[in-house]
């Protein structure tokens, strides 16, 4: 957990409210006893600072909408392939009512209560299935939003410290509106409590040819880093997933044997990173060393893949750079085959499971760290790159 987030939670566990917590952000109060003397912060680094703050909100709340829409359409592609299988396997019954589920969020765009999808089992599955993916990309917006907040906060406080009497009283008004900002609110609200983790082994949803996908990366720290490293830089990283360069073939056979769908090729994941300096500079001659990691469609088994590097410009702090990685490249296969009497799924190769990204100064010492899944915080190794 970073620093914003902890100190939040430190304050509302005192049996603070969520004001109060916000509030101690902003003043200080509640890292004070661990976290040294920051550097100087100025009116003009408020200023930037509000000006972030409000960017990100319309940003996560763009995203927000993003994921609700990439998956309903999802849903409803998936509903359609269910009713085509139930129709094949003459289940009369549960087709009619995937189809009229169909029709229903056609309309309404929502997906059903658990209690409302029970029959068949496999749309039961694939509601689950579309609710906790959607749930916990949900679930990091509302946190960024929250750490977002706190970021802010925390500027304020420390250009709060050493400002004149006269400019206190606009310092307060903007905690004031930060504190009380809806968004916020409802942020700390929809992040209080985590939905259950995604299972590791779920398999992935079928490859659709020709399309790229982009999505941002949950990033996690390690669990002993200090408040400043933590504090001292930012790393957001996006990655796309671009599936033009597979094939698609079907086949159909006789009766008993039905009709098979193959979706087979390489699919390329490319990279981009966004590195911000905080409360600390970048000095000269650093790298960012990447580390990728893959998944086996068939064991789920995970394993290194390759490494990549950049070599990084020196940085003002509260600076932020864009950089694109090349990426890597991994070749799946998924076949649907449909029969008289049900249908089953075949997957090989290996799809992206996670990276380790390092900053490394000149001495090759890590500066700071970030891996997205967090289970991967225990494939780190004290020289990144290098791997036995």
């Amino acid at each position: 957990m970073s620093w914003p987030l902890c100190a939040l939670a430190l304050a509302a566990g005192a049996g603070a409210s969520t004001s109060t917590a916000l509030t101690a952000a902003a003043t200080g109060s509640v890292a004070s006893a661990s976290v040294s003397a920051p550097a100087p912060v100025s009116s003009g680094d408020v200023e930037r600072s509000r000006t972030e703050f409000d960017r990100r909100l319309q940003e996560l709340d763009a995203r927000a909408s993003q994921i609700a829409m990439v998956w309903g359409a999802a849903y409803l592609s998936m509903l359609r392939d269910l009713r085509w299988v139930l129709q094949s396997a003459g289940r009369l019954r549960d087709m009619v009512a995937v189809h009229d589920e169909i029709l229903r969020f056609e309309r309404e765009r929502t997906l059903p209560a658990p209690e409302a999808a029970r029959s068949p089992g496999e749309w039961a599955a694939l509601v689950a299935q579309v609710s906790a993916q959607m749930k916990n990309e949900l679930y990091a917006v509302e946190v960024e939003i929250v750490e977002t907040a706190a970021r802010h906060l925390q500027v304020i406080a420390q250009a709060r410290a050493g400002a004149e009497s006269e400019v206190l009283s606009a310092y307060d008004t903007e905690r004031d509106r930060v504190v009380s900002h809806p968004r916020v609110r409802a942020a700390l609200a929809a992040s209080a409590t985590p939905p259950p983790p995604l299972p590791a082994d779920a398999n992935p949803l079928p490859a659709t040819v020709g399309t790229a996908d982009k999505r941002r990366l949950r990033l996690a720290g390690p669990a002993d880093e200090d408040a400043d490293r933590a504090m001292g830089y930012a790393l957001d990283i996006t990655v796309t997933e671009d599936r033009s360069r597979m094939h698609q073939s079907r086949t159909q056979g006789a009766p008993k044997l039905g009709q098979s769908h193959t979706v087979a090729g390489p699919v390329l994941y490319r990279f981009q990173v966004t590195l911000t300096t905080r409360n600390a500079e970048l000095p000269a001659d650093c790298r960012l060393v990447v580390e990728y990691f893959k998944r086996g469609l068939v064991d789920g088994v995970r394993s290194f893949h390759a490494s990549e590097e950049i070599k990084l410009p020196a940085m003002r702090r509260q600076e932020s750079r864009t950089f694109d990685l090349k990426g890597i490249e991994l070749v799946m296969s998924e076949t649907r085959t449909v029969t008289q009497i049900g249908s089953t799924r075949n997957f090989s190769g290996h799809d992206f499971h996670g990276l380790i990204a390092s900053i490394v100064d000149p001495s090759g010492r890590v500066i700071f760290q970030r891996y997205s899944p967090q289970s991967l915080g225990r494939e780190t190794v004290p020289v990144p790159g290098r791997r036995p």
